[in-house]
């Protein structure tokens, strides 16, 4: 099941690459997040504290997507 907290990610830019447990490149770093990649975080159980993501029409980290309470 997607969250709503993975959801925010939707049409975010990745500051980071995000690997699976393995090691395996699951997305690479500057992708505009689309629901299939949210799919993919969700199905790979990533912690969405390894995520970070801008607005993709911003360079910097003022827009990151807030971490959960």
């Amino acid at each position: 099941m997607v969250t709503d907290y993975y959801r925010s990610f939707t049409g975010k830019r990745l500051l980071n690459n995000i690997y699976d447990a393995t090691g395996v490149l699951l997305i690479s770093k500057d992708t505009i997040l689309l629901e299939s990649h949210i799919e993919k975080l969700a199905n790979f159980n990533i912690r969405t504290d390894e995520i970070q993501a801008v607005a993709n029409n911003s360079s910097g980290a003022n827009n990151a997507v807030p971490e959960p309470v």
